[in-house]
């Protein structure tokens, strides 16, 4: 989590493969953090592979993106900073494709 000042602006959370045999709870917990009063920015890290979905706050409701691959970036524009995807995954053990 990534808080400025009382609310959070960021929130993480790491997914499982058990977790994604769930597709409609994991639906619903990704709402309920959509509610959370002040996050702009949910950012799904996946156990697996090495791969990120983000959901930022626009005007217009919740914007989806993909991002993939060891040159991939997360973007995080509510608090300015950008992380290399392959970092997140440093000491992760991925197997190999």
């Amino acid at each position: 989590m990534i808080r400025c000042g009382q609310h959070p602006r960021v929130l993480f959370e790491v997914v499982s493969p058990s977790e994604l045999l769930h597709k409609r709870q994991w639906d619903r917990k990704r709402a309920d953090l959509q509610a959370v009063e002040g996050v702009l920015e949910i950012v799904e890290i996946y156990q697996d592979e090495m791969l990120a979905h983000a959901y930022r706050r626009q005007d217009a409701g919740w914007v989806f993106e993909s991002i993939a691959g060891p040159e991939a970036q997360v973007a995080l524009p509510s608090v300015g900073i950008a992380v290399p995807l392959a970092a997140l995954y440093e000491r992760v053990p991925l197997e190999a494709e």
